[in-house]
């Protein structure tokens, strides 16, 4: 999992660093699902949120999909689950 999420900073900051987009472009949106998928765990948001900050990448934090849809990169550490 954090393998992935380190694949995913090291493409971003390449993407971004090539740029001259605007700021919702550079920023990455982690969409937090776990509410919506009635878990109990938050500790894989918690990672994530870690990673970016040490990274210094630019995040929101979200739980709506039409809000992490403005941004340019989407970081979503669970399956949506439809009900």
């Amino acid at each position: 999992m954090l393998r992935a999420i380190f694949l995913i900073i090291l493409w971003s900051t390449a993407v971004f660093g090539q740029t001259s987009a605007t700021s919702k472009a550079r920023t990455v949106a982690l969409l937090d699902v776990t509410t919506r998928n009635s878990e109990t765990g938050d500790g894989e948001v918690y990672s994530a949120r870690h990673v970016l900050k040490v990274a210094g990448l630019p995040f929101i934090e979200t739980t709506n999909i039409d809000t992490a849809r403005k941004y340019g990169t989407i970081l979503k550490l669970k399956l949506l689950h439809f009900h």
